[in-house]
């Protein structure tokens, strides 16, 4: 079976750690692609950084914006049409440069969880809405 979806139709769920700051979910069962969008930071390099690990393998590409990804003491730019990995259980953050937001997208295998919960429960609060 084709499962098939258009990003400008997917709900953006707000980021609880990040407001502001958008991720929209769509996946499989041992694949997932998120969409994330950042908004731009307050004040550059120091824009929401959170040093995290998950168990799942993650890479990505950034469609826009600039950001610094560090991972222990290595730290490394990506930019637009730039890709990027991230070893399971590695620990690692995300700074945003300069004075734009960003767009990435993201892949995750296994799916993680915890966004898909967050997306469910957002389209349930949206369905509830809409009944009123």
């Amino acid at each position: 079976m084709i499962k098939r979806d258009n990003w400008s139709t997917i709900k953006g769920v707000e980021w609880p750690e990040h407001p502001g700051d958008f991720r929209k979910v769509f996946s499989g069962e041992k694949l997932m692609a998120v969409l994330n969008e950042v908004t731009p930071p307050a004040v550059p390099l120091t824009a929401k950084p959170k040093l995290h690990s998950h168990p799942h393998e993650q890479m990505g590409i950034c469609l826009a914006g600039e950001a610094e990804f560090i991972c222990g003491s290595v730290r490394k730019r990506v930019s637009e049409g730039m890709v990027y990995s991230v070893e399971p259980n590695e620990k690692h953050e995300v700074r945003m440069l300069g004075s734009e937001g960003g767009l990435f997208l993201d892949v995750f295998s296994p799916p993680r969880v915890e966004y898909l919960s967050m997306q469910k429960s957002f389209e349930n609060q949206e369905i509830n809405k809409s009944q009123l």
